[in-house]
């Protein structure tokens, strides 16, 4: 009997912590909840005052530049190697960077040629069309594959 009441009386303490345990859990829940409220009440005024800009988005003006130069070098440079079979990186580099420049107006690129090229070649490693992480190696993968199959790439 003495087990029992024991027993009964550490239940009841278990019963009591988990009790006041949930009150706490559902006072945070609360809380949180009214920081939610408060929290979209401020955000509301100045998304509402993004929405009116074309700077934001997936195709924002910054991701449009971006894509504007990377298109636009990369064309470029694929000609460029097309009718330089021995060009060397720094060539191909210089071509795309030209016409990255005249495609935004801009006084420099934003992110330069050799950027894309390692991330290219990586690409191209990893689908199993060039062999060696070198110039030499993704630029005779570019001599002998048509523009438009380099260009979805």
């Amino acid at each position: 009997m003495a087990d029992t009441l024991q027993t009964l009386a550490l239940l009841n303490g278990k019963e009591l912590a988990l009790t006041q345990a949930k009150t706490l859990v559902d006072k945070a829940g609360l809380a949180i909840a009214a920081l939610q409220v408060a929290n979209a009440a401020e955000k509301a005024p100045v998304v509402a005052s993004l929405n009116g800009l074309d700077t934001i988005g997936e195709y924002s003006k910054v991701d449009q530049l971006l894509r504007l130069e990377r298109f636009a070098g990369k064309s470029a440079s694929v000609d460029f190697v097309k009718t330089n079979p021995t060009s060397t990186q720094a060539e191909a580099e210089a071509s795309w960077d030209s016409a990255a420049i005249a495609a935004t107006g801009l006084q420099a690129v934003v992110v330069p040629a050799g950027n894309y090229g390692a991330i290219y070649r990586a690409n191209l490693i990893s689908a199993g069309l060039i062999a060696q992480d070198t110039w030499e190696a993704q630029r005779d993968w570019i001599v002998a594959t048509p523009k438009t199959a380099i260009m979805g790439i």
